[in-house]
């Protein structure tokens, strides 16, 4: 059975497009609009351009499709909106069924990897009139426990500070995240604004925070300045942040990881669970989660790398497998690389390369990964453009940016002459996973980088990329989940008796998706102080043939 999973956004208050097909409870593809159209988030747009790409990679037609699975269940012209859109795109459409926004999120964190039982929680803004979900699963079959509107939102809460400190929702929380390793107050000014109320057993947010009225798009500011003006604190403008900015981001981040830690505990506790499946946006908030296995070590947190929502796509697709052909059918996310999208050719690479008039050599698959770690080695910040893009926000290494960590001044070269972003945000380093017995830090396995580390036991190693917090996003390389990686970190650690760190950032600029295709990866690798390009089997230089 052929199910495909579309997340499509019809106005300017939701986001991230997607779409992901299953064939017989197999992911076999997922990708991004934003990808495609080069917009980021892609908001109020149909994934036209991601449907294309999936159909055309797999080789297949619309009419091959069984079922499309889409979420909006609380929004009545949502099959007839899907039907009308496809339809005019391929003059037909299939069966059409449509899930429930939590429901989808608490489905993709269950099926990244399924256990007899489960508690999965979906945590984010809010969809279909929820903002949190609470569902238990047993032998596959769930249960529900709890849904919180709107006014009980995590998200909500953390985005109206976001706009507040000056940066647009959806993708501006990372940066509050990275501020708040600079704060240097003990955090809890903001707790009598949010909080978890042990009687009740329900999030308390003081509504005053919000000013939402007539919002209609998600580029419009919600917060109330007057309120939080009067907790002491001071707007930014033209993005001059103070330390007073620093201490409230901190404050934010505190506030926001007591009240995550104390909801999933809660539950966990309530529904005698161990293990916990996290999805929705909130669930990418890597601080909390790092907070929360130090807290509560004895729950066993897993959290489904696009947790966002372009990953509903997946959500919605699994909610209908499940529903039809029964929990046992479908392959766990977790044992599959997320490089999912598109591949590209050495034929089309090589076209795009010729034409761009750049000087680039064709190596043997040996040359290829000994000249690229070289380059790496000796300081050389390259873009790495390898297989199938991969789904989620993170680059996990087939759209990459690279650099060797131990490089001095590494990071500040790459914010302000390549990413073009602020200095306080951190990079993630990149390990391989069999190498972990060699560091001093306890860091586990983190194929996917959803949860941060403390790193300073292993500082000489990690170097600029160990955040203020003494923290890292790491992500461990294997040759399943991350091969061309895995290939690249190995060559590095020929010969070397200590492990090898690598920056690994995402290949694109700020404000911009990450490349999709080689024309992208080649524009904006002449668009920044990038020193090589490593693609396909080719290396290109900025010098002109």
């Amino acid at each position: 059975m052929k199910i495909l999973g579309l997340h499509a956004s019809f106005n300017s208050k939701t986001h991230d497009p997607a779409v992901a097909l299953f064939i017989d409870g197999l992911l076999v593809f997922a990708a991004e609009e934003e990808r495609f159209l080069r917009y980021k988030t892609s908001s109020g747009r149909f994934p036209e351009y991601s449907l294309r790409a999936c159909l055309n990679y797999c080789q297949i037609d619309i009419r091959d499709i069984d079922i499309i699975a889409v979420d909006g269940a609380t929004h009545d012209a949502m099959q007839i909106k899907i039907e009308r859109a496809v339809s005019d795109i391929y003059g037909y459409c299939p069966q059409v069924r449509v899930v429930h926004h939590a429901d989808s999120h608490c489905y993709s964190a269950y099926f990244f990897n399924p256990k007899p039982k489960a508690l999965t929680i979906s945590m984010d803004g809010y969809g279909d009139g929820v903002s949190t979900r609470v569902i238990l699963f047993e032998d596959g079959n769930p249960k529900h426990v709890y849904s919180g509107p709107p006014d009980k939102s995590l998200g909500d809460f953390y985005t109206a500070f976001t706009n507040y400190l000056g940066f647009k929702s959806i993708e501006g929380e990372y940066k509050v995240m990275g501020m708040a390793a600079y704060s240097r107050k003990p955090g809890g000014l903001l707790d009598r604004v949010m909080r978890f109320d042990d009687s009740t057993k329900i999030i308390q947010i003081d509504q005053t925070l919000f000013s939402t009225n007539d919002y209609s798009s998600i580029y419009e500011p919600i917060y109330n300045k007057s309120f939080i003006d009067s907790l002491g604190f001071t707007r930014p403008f033209d993005g001059k942040h103070t330390q007073d900015h620093y201490d409230l981001a901190g404050e934010v981040q505190h506030t926001f990881q007591k009240t995550y830690e104390a909801v999933i505990s809660h539950y966990s506790s309530a529904c005698s669970v161990s293990s916990v499946m996290l999805a929705g946006g909130c669930a990418l908030n890597v601080l909390a989660n790092y907070h929360l296995s130090l807290s509560h070590p004895s729950i066993e947190l897993d959290v489904f790398p696009a947790a966002s929502d372009r990953g509903l796509c997946v959500g919605n697709a699994l909610k209908i497998a499940s529903d039809l052909m029964g929990p046992d059918t479908i392959t766990p996310l977790s044992t599959l690389s997320f490089g999912l999208g598109v591949e590209y050719s050495n034929d089309s690479i090589v076209n795009a390369l010729s034409s761009s008039g750049l000087s680039f050599i064709q190596c043997s698959e040996e040359t290829f990964y000994i000249r690229s770690a070289q380059l790496i080695d000796s300081g050389f910040v390259v873009g790495w453009f390898q297989g199938r893009s991969e789904f989620g926000p993170r680059a996990l290494g087939f759209r990459s940016i690279i650099a060797n960590a131990c490089s001095v001044g590494i990071k500040d070269k790459i914010n302000s002459k390549i990413k073009y972003r602020e200095k306080y945000r951190p990079f993630a380093p990149a390990i391989l996973e069999n190498s972990l017995s060699r560091f001093q830090s306890d860091i586990k396995c983190s194929p996917y980088m959803t949860t941060a580390f403390d790193v300073s036991s292993d500082a000489d190693i990690f170097r600029d990329t160990v955040h203020h917090d003494g923290t890292a996003r790491v992500q461990t390389i294997d040759s399943i989940r991350s091969p061309y990686l895995f290939k690249l970190l190995r060559q590095l650690e020929s010969d070397r008796s200590s492990p090898y760190c690598i920056v690994n950032t995402s290949f694109n600029l700020a404000g911009e998706p990450i490349v999709e295709t080689p024309r992208d990866a080649i524009r904006t690798f002449v668009s920044s102080d990038l020193d090589a390009l490593c693609i396909g089997n080719c290396i290109a230089t900025k010098s002109r043939t």
